[in-house]
């Protein structure tokens, strides 16, 4: 997946969108109810679907994406905007069948 920013973060948009196999309009209507900045809610949420898509579909190259993993991580780290009931970006991730 060659979608993510230089600062670790993935954009919310058709792209990933259509690697996840999920619909954007599907994506955008889970970040109702999220706390902050939509711009940055957008970016965390798709960040934090791109790292369950690659820990659930590509563990077995784990090697080809832990640095830029690790650097999403660091990204979603200092995220301000907090995802809608609570809990981490990524647990709310985890919860989507991808």
């Amino acid at each position: 997946m060659t979608l993510q920013r230089a600062d670790g973060s993935w954009e919310l948009d058709q792209a990933l969108a259509d690697v996840l196999g999920v619909s954007l309009s599907d994506l955008v209507a889970a970040t109702s109810g999220a706390a902050g900045d939509t711009e940055e809610v957008r970016r965390a949420w798709a960040t934090a679907l791109a790292l369950v898509f690659l820990e659930n579909r590509a563990a077995s190259d784990r090697a080809e994406w832990d640095l830029l993993a690790a650097k999403a991580r660091r990204w979603l780290a200092s995220v301000t905007a907090t995802p809608s009931g609570g809990g981490t970006w990524t647990d709310n991730a985890a919860r989507v069948s991808i």
